[in-house]
């Protein structure tokens, strides 16, 4: 079996015929799709792991200088708050329920 190339005038008309057949889908295969997206995916997920390793080193730098713990619940109440659509409301409901029932240590 020859592995010898058409000359380039038989490419040509192959490569229009294929261009004109409307059955033949043009672009990427769907074989090189799907391989160009497994390793954009891995490439987003090297990344968010290099992040969750630089977020943990930064916890591990301030663990001595402050409260992580209050750090954590303060960033969490800020984002709940950020979700509140009435700032006034939720600020009531947290006045009645830290001092009419009691329920929040002061």
């Amino acid at each position: 079996m020859s592995n010898k190339l058409p000359p380039p005038s038989q490419i040509t008309l192959i490569s229009n015929a294929i261009s004109a057949d409307p059955n033949i889908t043009k672009g990427p295969t769907e074989r090189e799709t799907i391989i160009e997206y497994v390793k954009k995916l891995f490439e987003i997920e090297n990344e968010i792991n290099v992040l969750k390793e630089d977020q943990k080193t930064l916890k591990e730098d301030y663990k001595d200088k402050l409260d992580m713990k209050a750090v954590a619940q303060v960033l969490r109440t800020v984002k709940i708050l950020q979700k509140v659509e009435s700032r006034s409301t939720y600020d009531n409901l947290l006045d009645i329920i830290e001092k009419d029932l009691n329920l929040l240590p002061e």
